[in-house]
């Protein structure tokens, strides 16, 4: 039957399904215990971002691979963010709005969280693909979340909408990571490939060796 055969649409399909399930499920055990949490979303943004550019992968191989490699750095970007956006909760809880100054402060506030969460959206899928001097992600991320502030948004809404399903139908919790990811991914390969257009062609032996490259600088 050709509705079984390895490179029909229903075979794709199913077979893109086991692998978002799979990834999911590997966040989830890998984030377990709360500080792993950007070395997990980390990897599975390395897996979707090449599985979404037609390129090969090994999951359970490449995910360790892409988890220990980045470790110590999404690790590090997830605690200054995760402090950032403490910071800036709390005191917007503490803001009085009795005058002016008050509203002025609690605007700036709400402004500086929405960049963070800017920011924590690529950082992790830039960090998966590119090499950069650490703080370079943090102004490479905020470059384009702003720059491509509809896409901004469209991830933001996906994330919603899956966390409110997952609400309602609780199963979706173990796999929900590898559901964004993977729709995420989609979203942010296109903007690699404007920024780099040479993002996931394999030209070279370097690139087929799965040599990272540089994100351009967007000062």
């Amino acid at each position: 039957m050709k509705i079984l055969n390895h490179d029909s649409p229903f075979h794709r399909t199913m077979s893109l399904v086991a692998d978002i399930v799979l990834i999911g499920i590997l966040w989830t055990l890998t984030s377990i215990p709360l500080f792993t949490i950007g070395a997990s979303t980390t990897a599975t943004y390395y897996l979707f971002t090449k599985k979404v550019s037609g390129r090969d992968c090994y999951i359970f191989k490449d995910y360790f691979k892409s988890f220990f490699r980045n470790f110590i750095k999404s690790t590090l970007f997830l605690v200054i963010l995760a402090v950032i956006l403490g910071v800036l909760i709390i005191n917007v809880s503490l803001i009085q709005t009795d005058g002016i100054f008050g509203w002025v402060t609690l605007i700036f506030n709400y402004f500086l969280i929405l960049q963070a969460t800017f920011v924590l959206i690529y950082i992790f899928p830039l960090l998966s693909r590119f090499d950069s001097p650490f703080f370079a992600y943090f102004k490479q991320a905020a470059f384009m979340a702003n720059r491509h502030l509809l896409t901004t948004v469209a991830n933001l809404m996906i994330l919603a909408i899956l966390i409110m399903l997952s609400i309602y139908l609780s199963f979706l919790i173990l796999f929900v990571m590898g559901i964004y990811c993977y729709l995420s991914s989609i979203l942010i390969v296109k903007l690699f490939k404007k920024h780099r257009p040479d993002f996931d062609v394999p030209i070279s032996e370097a690139e087929k060796n799965d040599t990272r490259i540089v994100f351009d600088d967007p000062s």
